[in-house]
């Protein structure tokens, strides 16, 4: 079960990384294109991709019965909340692929976002063990990667 699980770990990581690359070398030289309701449009030198992880051992992971995560994004130099896609990887298959809220994102900012887990996803196959706690977030290596576009200028 451990091959199985670094196996499926690494394959995660490799396709991370991927994308990333595949986002970035897609851009080249060129700035991307933002379609967004907010504001009026800024010259294309303004419009910046930034990407990051977020470490269940390192960063602002938060909570009792239900798990925050506060993630700051000051280093991408936004001027206004960007456009934000985020995921959540684990080793736990069961649990990580089953939480609520891996796509939720409250309070965006162009500083920083807060994401929240209140609970896991029912169903017949596995009994969930109550909400989400620090421990099995930390346990089980859980992070949040996370790719943001807007403007800078």
């Amino acid at each position: 079960k451990q091959w199985y699980q670094r196996r499926v770990r690494g394959a995660r990581m490799i396709m991370f990384i991927f994308i990333i690359l595949t986002t970035l070398l897609s851009l080249g030289t060129q700035n991307p294109v933002i379609v967004s309701p907010r504001g009026s449009p800024r010259p294309p030198p303004c419009a910046q991709t930034c990407a990051g992880v977020s470490l269940a051992t390192r960063d602002n992971w938060w909570g009792t019965s239900v798990i925050f995560l506060s993630v700051d994004i000051s280093e991408c130099n936004f001027v206004e909340p960007p456009i934000l896609t985020v995921s959540l990887q684990g080793d736990d298959d069961t649990y990580s692929s089953n939480v609520l809220g891996t796509s939720t994102v409250r309070c965006l900012t162009s500083d920083s976002f807060t994401m929240y887990f209140p609970g896991y996803v029912q169903n017949n196959y596995f009994s969930y063990p109550g909400s989400p706690n620090l421990a099995l977030v930390k346990n089980n290596n859980w992070t949040v990667n996370w790719i943001a576009v807007g403007y800078t200028c």
